[in-house]
């Protein structure tokens, strides 16, 4: 399961900003989810360096057929 999950009720996405920010974080997560590989847990923070949220990653579990 791949979940990600991050605030935007702050600062960083006022003045219609909000498009740009996401997309700011969205690539942020990209680079750091390819240059880490496997992981179980990233923090996700705003571009004023705040803990908004959490990316997550768990192995898939698979059921027999």
């Amino acid at each position: 399961m791949f979940k990600i999950h991050f605030d935007m009720s702050n600062e960083a996405f006022d003045d219609f900003n909000g498009a740009t920010e996401c997309g700011r974080i969205l690539r942020d997560l990209a680079e750091r989810i390819e240059e880490s590989g496997w992981f179980d847990y990233l923090p996700i923070r705003d571009i004023n360096g705040n803990t908004i949220g959490e990316l997550t990653m768990s192995a898939p579990v698979w059921e027999d057929e």
